[in-house]
Protein backbone atom coordinates (compact mmCIF):
# COMPACT_ATOMS: atom_id res chain seq x y z
CA UNK A 1 0.00 0.00 0.00
CA UNK A 2 1.36 3.10 -1.19
CA UNK A 3 2.21 5.74 1.69
CA UNK A 4 2.38 9.96 1.84
CA UNK A 5 3.44 12.90 3.58
CA UNK A 6 2.34 16.40 3.74
CA UNK A 7 2.03 18.97 5.87
CA UNK A 8 -1.48 20.27 6.27
CA UNK A 9 -4.09 22.18 8.05
CA UNK A 10 -7.56 20.45 9.23
CA UNK A 11 -10.58 21.96 7.34
CA UNK A 12 -13.47 19.89 8.84
CA UNK A 13 -13.86 17.12 10.71
CA UNK A 14 -17.17 14.72 10.67
CA UNK A 15 -18.32 11.23 12.12
CA UNK A 16 -17.96 8.19 9.81
CA UNK A 17 -18.16 4.74 11.01
CA UNK A 18 -17.97 3.96 14.78
CA UNK A 19 -14.87 5.66 16.18
CA UNK A 20 -13.84 6.32 12.31
CA UNK A 21 -13.86 9.85 11.38
CA UNK A 22 -14.05 11.68 7.98
CA UNK A 23 -11.85 14.87 7.69
CA UNK A 24 -10.78 17.21 5.43
CA UNK A 25 -7.14 18.67 5.22
CA UNK A 26 -5.69 21.98 3.02
CA UNK A 27 -2.12 20.55 2.33
CA UNK A 28 1.08 22.46 0.87
CA UNK A 29 1.70 19.02 -1.04
CA UNK A 30 -1.09 18.31 -2.58
CA UNK A 31 -4.03 20.68 -1.84
CA UNK A 32 -7.19 19.31 -0.52
CA UNK A 33 -7.08 15.67 1.20
CA UNK A 34 -10.10 14.09 2.25
CA UNK A 35 -9.00 10.59 4.38
CA UNK A 36 -10.62 8.69 6.96
CA UNK A 37 -9.03 8.86 10.33
CA UNK A 38 -9.64 5.59 12.87
CA UNK A 39 -9.89 5.32 16.57
CA UNK A 40 -10.36 9.37 17.29
CA UNK A 41 -13.58 8.18 19.40
CA UNK A 42 -11.55 5.99 21.50
CA UNK A 43 -9.50 7.58 24.49
CA UNK A 44 -5.87 8.35 24.19
CA UNK A 45 -6.27 8.16 20.37
CA UNK A 46 -3.15 9.42 18.94
CA UNK A 47 -4.57 10.67 15.53
CA UNK A 48 -7.32 12.85 17.38
CA UNK A 49 -5.39 15.98 17.89
CA UNK A 50 -4.94 16.23 14.38
CA UNK A 51 -7.99 15.98 13.75
CA UNK A 52 -8.75 19.28 15.75
CA UNK A 53 -10.09 22.00 13.63
CA UNK A 54 -7.65 24.66 12.55
CA UNK A 55 -4.46 22.43 13.54
CA UNK A 56 -1.35 22.22 11.81
CA UNK A 57 -0.17 19.03 11.26
CA UNK A 58 2.82 17.00 9.40
CA UNK A 59 0.23 14.41 7.92
CA UNK A 60 1.12 10.64 7.11
CA UNK A 61 -1.21 8.89 4.83
CA UNK A 62 -1.94 5.26 3.23
CA UNK A 63 -3.50 5.58 0.16
CA UNK A 64 -6.77 3.64 -0.32
CA UNK A 65 -8.71 2.19 -3.43
CA UNK A 66 -11.62 4.85 -2.12
CA UNK A 67 -10.36 6.79 0.11
CA UNK A 68 -6.79 7.21 2.00
CA UNK A 69 -6.58 6.71 5.19
CA UNK A 70 -4.70 9.00 8.05
CA UNK A 71 -1.94 6.91 9.57
CA UNK A 72 0.27 8.97 11.82
CA UNK A 73 0.42 12.72 12.63
CA UNK A 74 2.97 15.50 14.35
CA UNK A 75 0.71 18.59 15.44
CA UNK A 76 3.31 21.46 14.54
CA UNK A 77 0.84 24.06 15.90
CA UNK A 78 -2.25 23.62 17.94
CA UNK A 79 -3.48 27.37 17.58
CA UNK A 80 -4.84 27.30 20.95
CA UNK A 81 -4.94 31.33 20.69
CA UNK A 82 -7.45 30.69 17.68
CA UNK A 83 -9.92 27.56 19.44
CA UNK A 84 -9.81 29.42 22.39
CA UNK A 85 -11.52 32.58 21.40
CA UNK A 86 -15.14 32.31 20.00
CA UNK A 87 -15.08 35.35 17.66
CA UNK A 88 -11.42 34.50 16.34
CA UNK A 89 -12.59 30.97 15.93
CA UNK A 90 -15.52 31.75 13.61
CA UNK A 91 -13.43 33.65 11.56
CA UNK A 92 -10.46 31.61 10.73
CA UNK A 93 -13.42 28.89 10.33
CA UNK A 94 -15.09 31.32 7.85
CA UNK A 95 -11.55 31.22 5.91
CA UNK A 96 -11.61 26.98 6.44
CA UNK A 97 -15.03 26.60 5.18
CA UNK A 98 -13.99 28.89 1.67
CA UNK A 99 -11.54 26.47 1.28
CA UNK A 100 -12.99 23.32 1.79
CA UNK A 101 -15.97 24.15 0.07
CA UNK A 102 -14.36 25.99 -3.34
CA UNK A 103 -11.45 23.63 -4.20
CA UNK A 104 -11.02 19.92 -5.75
CA UNK A 105 -8.91 17.61 -4.16
CA UNK A 106 -5.15 16.68 -5.64
CA UNK A 107 -4.85 20.49 -6.87
CA UNK A 108 -1.57 21.42 -4.86
CA UNK A 109 -1.08 25.87 -5.05
CA UNK A 110 1.54 26.03 -2.16
CA UNK A 111 0.97 30.10 -1.92
CA UNK A 112 -2.28 29.13 -1.02
CA UNK A 113 -1.43 26.89 1.06
CA UNK A 114 1.12 29.50 3.07
CA UNK A 115 -1.79 32.31 2.93
CA UNK A 116 -3.70 30.45 4.68
CA UNK A 117 -1.34 29.22 7.47
CA UNK A 118 -0.55 33.39 7.39
CA UNK A 119 -3.94 34.42 8.29
CA UNK A 120 -4.59 31.97 10.69
CA UNK A 121 -1.99 33.59 12.34
CA UNK A 122 -2.89 37.12 11.54
CA UNK A 123 -6.34 36.26 12.65
CA UNK A 124 -5.43 34.90 16.45
CA UNK A 125 -2.70 37.81 16.68
CA UNK A 126 -4.37 41.14 15.47
CA UNK A 127 -7.16 43.30 17.09
CA UNK A 128 -8.53 43.50 13.50
CA UNK A 129 -9.57 39.87 13.00
CA UNK A 130 -12.49 40.61 10.82
CA UNK A 131 -9.93 42.47 8.24
CA UNK A 132 -7.29 39.82 8.19
CA UNK A 133 -10.03 37.55 6.98
CA UNK A 134 -11.50 40.12 4.48
CA UNK A 135 -8.22 40.44 3.29
CA UNK A 136 -7.73 36.45 2.80
CA UNK A 137 -10.86 36.28 1.27
CA UNK A 138 -10.39 39.26 -1.52
CA UNK A 139 -6.98 37.34 -2.25
CA UNK A 140 -8.10 34.23 -3.21
CA UNK A 141 -11.11 34.99 -4.91
CA UNK A 142 -8.31 38.00 -7.40
CA UNK A 143 -5.64 35.22 -7.77
CA UNK A 144 -8.48 32.65 -8.76
CA UNK A 145 -9.74 35.74 -11.77
CA UNK A 146 -12.95 36.32 -10.01
CA UNK A 147 -11.73 39.73 -7.18
CA UNK A 148 -14.58 42.56 -7.32
CA UNK A 149 -13.46 45.22 -9.65
CA UNK A 150 -14.00 48.76 -7.60
CA UNK A 151 -11.55 51.01 -9.39
CA UNK A 152 -13.33 51.52 -12.58
CA UNK A 153 -16.73 50.72 -13.95
CA UNK A 154 -16.70 46.88 -15.32
CA UNK A 155 -19.08 48.15 -18.38
CA UNK A 156 -17.09 50.72 -19.61
CA UNK A 157 -13.79 51.21 -17.79
CA UNK A 158 -14.37 54.76 -16.72
CA UNK A 159 -12.68 55.89 -13.47
CA UNK A 160 -14.98 55.90 -10.58
CA UNK A 161 -15.74 58.93 -7.81
CA UNK A 162 -17.89 58.89 -4.81
CA UNK A 163 -20.26 56.23 -4.26
CA UNK A 164 -20.75 53.78 -7.19
CA UNK A 165 -23.33 50.79 -7.98
CA UNK A 166 -21.74 46.82 -7.17
CA UNK A 167 -23.30 45.32 -9.81
CA UNK A 168 -23.05 41.16 -8.47
CA UNK A 169 -23.64 39.40 -12.10
CA UNK A 170 -20.88 42.02 -13.53
CA UNK A 171 -18.55 41.09 -11.11
CA UNK A 172 -17.56 44.99 -9.83
CA UNK A 173 -18.84 48.69 -9.89
CA UNK A 174 -20.78 50.35 -12.65
CA UNK A 175 -20.90 54.16 -13.23
CA UNK A 176 -23.74 56.56 -13.00
CA UNK A 177 -23.78 56.54 -17.26
CA UNK A 178 -23.58 52.64 -16.89
CA UNK A 179 -25.83 52.24 -14.05
CA UNK A 180 -27.30 48.93 -12.09
CA UNK A 181 -30.72 48.67 -10.81
CA UNK A 182 -30.56 46.96 -7.47
CA UNK A 183 -27.31 47.17 -7.52
CA UNK A 184 -25.11 47.34 -3.74
CA UNK A 185 -24.55 51.23 -3.48
CA UNK A 186 -20.55 51.48 -1.93
CA UNK A 187 -18.63 54.39 -0.72
CA UNK A 188 -15.37 55.83 -1.89
CA UNK A 189 -14.29 54.99 1.57
CA UNK A 190 -15.65 51.27 0.99
CA UNK A 191 -13.71 51.27 -2.00
CA UNK A 192 -10.52 52.59 -0.98
CA UNK A 193 -11.13 49.89 1.81
CA UNK A 194 -10.99 46.96 -0.66
CA UNK A 195 -7.99 48.62 -2.20
CA UNK A 196 -6.26 48.36 0.90
CA UNK A 197 -7.12 45.27 2.24
CA UNK A 198 -6.12 43.64 -1.16
CA UNK A 199 -2.62 45.09 -0.85
CA UNK A 200 -1.42 45.68 2.66
CA UNK A 201 0.46 43.16 4.87
CA UNK A 202 -1.40 41.50 7.24
CA UNK A 203 0.41 42.32 10.18
CA UNK A 204 -0.21 45.90 9.10
CA UNK A 205 -4.05 45.62 9.04
CA UNK A 206 -4.11 46.90 12.44
CA UNK A 207 -3.45 50.30 11.54
CA UNK A 208 -6.44 50.56 9.39
CA UNK A 209 -10.26 51.59 11.39
CA UNK A 210 -13.15 51.08 8.84
CA UNK A 211 -16.02 53.22 10.13
CA UNK A 212 -19.63 51.18 10.75
CA UNK A 213 -20.68 51.81 7.34
CA UNK A 214 -17.52 50.59 5.71
CA UNK A 215 -17.53 47.23 7.34
CA UNK A 216 -21.58 47.14 6.48
CA UNK A 217 -20.39 47.17 3.08
CA UNK A 218 -17.74 45.13 2.69
CA UNK A 219 -19.40 42.24 4.82
CA UNK A 220 -22.57 42.43 2.02
CA UNK A 221 -20.22 42.97 -0.72
CA UNK A 222 -18.69 39.25 -0.06
CA UNK A 223 -21.47 37.74 1.12
CA UNK A 224 -23.33 38.47 -2.25
CA UNK A 225 -20.10 38.26 -4.66
CA UNK A 226 -18.60 34.57 -3.21
CA UNK A 227 -22.56 33.57 -3.74
CA UNK A 228 -22.86 34.23 -7.28
CA UNK A 229 -19.72 33.79 -8.62
CA UNK A 230 -18.51 30.66 -6.17
CA UNK A 231 -22.16 29.13 -5.33
CA UNK A 232 -21.89 28.60 -2.37
CA UNK A 233 -23.23 29.93 0.98
CA UNK A 234 -20.71 29.24 3.55
CA UNK A 235 -22.46 27.62 7.45
CA UNK A 236 -20.11 29.73 9.22
CA UNK A 237 -21.06 32.77 7.53
CA UNK A 238 -24.74 32.58 9.29
CA UNK A 239 -23.16 32.24 12.50
CA UNK A 240 -20.53 35.00 11.76
CA UNK A 241 -24.23 37.02 11.30
CA UNK A 242 -25.38 36.22 14.74
CA UNK A 243 -22.09 37.19 16.42
CA UNK A 244 -22.82 40.84 14.47
CA UNK A 245 -19.24 40.15 12.18
CA UNK A 246 -15.88 41.00 13.65
CA UNK A 247 -14.18 42.41 16.96
CA UNK A 248 -12.40 45.51 17.44
CA UNK A 249 -12.91 49.36 16.77
CA UNK A 250 -15.70 50.13 14.38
Amino acid sequence: MATYHATGVTLVVHKYKGTQRLAGFYTRERGKIEATVSGVGKPGSKLAPAVEPLTLSKLYFAEGRNMDRLTQCEVLDANYDLRNDLQRLAMASYVAELLHTTTEPGHPEPELFDAFVAALTAIAATSQPELVMWSFVLRYLSAHGIGPVVSQCVSCGAALSGDASFATPLGGCVCRSCGAEGGLVLSAATRAALATLQTMPLDRLDRVRPTPLVRRQLRELLRRHIRFHMGVELKSERFLDKMAWGVGPG
